[in-house]
């Protein structure tokens, strides 16, 4: 059997914060059970859905 090595590559502090940011952001609009199971019948619907979602969490 092989042995398998792991390549750690090195890690971008900017990167991460960032990355951590979106993924947040992500994971406060999924809290939302509209977003979270596509009640929305149209794709406008739903996409003013998340936008308005999005403002909300923005300005608090």
């Amino acid at each position: 059997m092989p042995i398998r090595h792991t390549i750690k590559y090195p890690l971008n502090p900017c990167l991460h914060a960032a990355q951590h940011k979106v993924e947040n952001a992500l994971q406060r609009l999924k809290r939302l059970r509209r977003i979270a199971r596509h009640c929305e019948k149209t794709k406008a619907a739903a996409m003013g859905f998340v936008h308005l979602a999005a403002t909300l969490a923005w300005l608090r």
